[in-house]
């Protein structure tokens, strides 16, 4: 059973996705594209079935799985919604359905090629982690990130007041380098922190005074993002945790988890409304959810992540046909923005490319060169831009198979400092779909050298890990 659907099914879906990119013809065929969402669909769910049965029924919430449902829902939503008789007149998208057939195939080859190289890796079985560090040690480092994490959160809001909640979610720059910083460091060392107690703590430190003091000003935190109205940011730091709990703590059942995914997608719909508000406020999204119940639903929340399908269809559209693949070079603009002043260095202003990423390009071709907000990307559009098919295949096989190499150091690696990387790492692959491929390095960097940095502090002593790990899957 378990080479059935870790392997067999897999190289099916590949061959399928490969034979549909070939014969996928110009224009838009609802009937192929009917056929592609469907496959897609079905892989997404035996990824989950798979999951269940491998990992002894233990959980349903997998890395794996939570790429690939935002993965699902970014490319191949909009179709569905088409295909049921749904509206879509966004930026003038019949421009571009003459790539449709094409756009649906290649993206579900780059789903194929993820769930392939993921599955590739043999399960290590029932695998105990065992911490070369004490977890006393760990659990205080832990609660130093946090308050560290929670001052530079306080002094943000204390510093810049109103402003802060003013559109944070566009990349605002309210307060310049300072107030960027500030939200940084909140964003790293707040789930850092509170995963590294979650790990670390015994049953009776876990629910001690101070660590609930911990998860009560992680709450408030949380409550911020709503009231910024920065969803993004919800829902990874949300995800962080929750992943945590349910590997760490105690497992999450189906029920809870369905019940959490669809009291999320409400409101979050509530909060896409509630955030135009001129004056932002808990009490605002509270209204409604009271006042605006029309606006409020799971379809909604479906539909405005849906909506950077169409960024994508635009990119396979426009690309090689109007404009060339760029070849790498997107990538090696963003590469050099990983670091602080990287870029400014590599690229000086007076040299700067008319297009720095794959966002910028796509923001330029849809909405104009001077607007001022931005139509992000998705990981297929970005993948393809640059290197075209090929790229979408190799760089989504590659992520395939980093997840799962993570995923089973988390188990078998001397330390805690994987499990902890691998927490973070479940909000980075939730969200990732809709960001570009190299995101997944700018948001991990950070996290590995304060791990490892902060780590050099703790004395070693072996220490069990707990006993509701996870096996490898």
């Amino acid at each position: 059973m378990n080479r059935l659907f870790s392997l067999i099914l897999p190289i099916v879906f590949l061959l399928e996705s490969g034979i549909l990119v070939l014969f996928a013809r110009d224009g838009y065929d609802p009937g192929f594209v009917r056929v592609v969402y469907v496959s897609a669909m079905l892989l997404l769910v035996l990824q989950l079935v798979r999951g269940h049965l491998v990992g002894r029924k233990r959980s349903w919430i997998h890395i794996d799985v939570l790429f690939l449902l935002m993965f699902f829902f970014v490319h191949f939503w909009t179709w569905f919604v088409m295909d049921v008789g749904g509206i879509m007149d966004v930026w003038e998208v019949r421009r571009y359905l003459h790539s449709a057939n094409v756009a649906v195939a290649i993206a579900f080859l780059g789903m194929s090629a993820f769930v392939m190289a993921y599955n590739l890796a043999t399960p290590k079985g029932d695998v105990k982690a065992t911490f070369a560090v004490s977890s006393p040690g760990w659990r205080v480092l832990g609660l130093a990130m946090f308050f560290v994490g929670f001052v530079s959160w306080f002094l943000y809001f204390a510093i810049y007041g109103r402003a802060a909640f003013e559109g944070h979610y566009v990349g605002t720059s309210v307060g310049g380098i300072v107030a960027t910083s500030l939200y940084l460091v909140h964003t790293i060392l707040t789930k850092l922190g509170v995963v590294a107690v979650l790990i670390s703590s015994t049953p009776r430190t876990r629910w001690s005074p101070l660590s609930l003091l911990v998860y009560a000003l992680m709450a408030a935190i949380l409550l911020s993002y709503l009231v910024q109205g920065d969803r993004s940011e919800f829902v990874f730091a949300a995800i962080v945790l929750l992943f945590a709990y349910d590997r760490y703590v105690k497992p999450i059942s189906v029920k809870m988890s369905v019940a959490g995914i669809l009291g999320v997608a409400l409101l979050m719909s509530a909060v896409q409304v509630a955030r135009t508000a001129e004056t932002r406020s808990l009490a605002g999204i509270y209204d409604v959810f009271v006042n605006d119940r029309s606006a409020v639903s799971v379809e909604a929340s479906a539909d405005n992540i849906g909506q950077s399908g169409f960024v994508y269809l635009v990119a396979v559209s426009l690309v090689p046909k109007d404009i060339d693949f760029f070849k790498g070079e997107l990538k090696l603009h963003e590469l050099a923005g990983v670091l602080p002043f990287l870029r400014r260095l590599v690229l000086p202003e007076d040299a700067a490319p008319e297009f720095m990423t794959t966002s910028d390009f796509l923001t330029t071709v849809i909405l104009g060169k001077n607007s001022a907000t931005g139509t992000g990307t998705t990981i297929v559009a970005d993948l393809y831009i640059d290197f075209g098919v090929a790229g979408v295949v190799v760089g989504l096989a590659l992520l395939g198979a980093l997840s799962r190499s993570l995923a089973e150091r988390s188990v078998a690696e001397n330390s805690p400092l994987v499990p902890i990387l691998f927490c973070f790492f479940a909000g980075v692959m939730a969200t990732l779909p809709r960001y570009s491929f190299l995101k997944v390095i700018r948001l991990l960097i950070w996290p590995l050298l304060i791990l490892w940095f902060a780590g050099k502090f703790v004395p070693r002593q072996q220490v069990a890990a707990p006993s509701t790990q996870a096996p490898v899957r």
